[in-house]
């Protein structure tokens, strides 16, 4: 089982045109067509905070555990979580 986060690489659409982005699909597809069982869940378009990794690295590290203990709540698998490169925290 494989649960996606996908988040602000569908947002804004009309600059990623990347999409659905209430509901984007592409990644579970890509994940599928590869053999994967892709699960819903409620975090799928969670925000990470990942803008805020400069300015205050302590939102990313809430919102990214928010999405984090929710998947673990939703049973064992495999979490795919994509999102903008975030630097490295101490």
């Amino acid at each position: 089982m494989v649960r996606t986060t996908v988040a602000c690489l569908a947002r804004p659409p009309e600059v990623t045109k990347f999409d659905d982005p209430e509901n984007p699909t592409l990644m579970d597809k890509v994940l599928q067509a590869a053999g994967a069982t892709v699960v819903t869940w409620p975090h799928k378009t969670e925000c990470c905070g990942a803008g805020y990794s400069i300015t205050d690295a302590s939102v990313v590290r809430r919102l990214t555990r928010e999405i984090l203990v929710m998947a673990q709540g939703c049973g064992r698998g495999l979490h795919r979580y994509r999102l903008p490169a975030v630097p490295a925290q101490p």
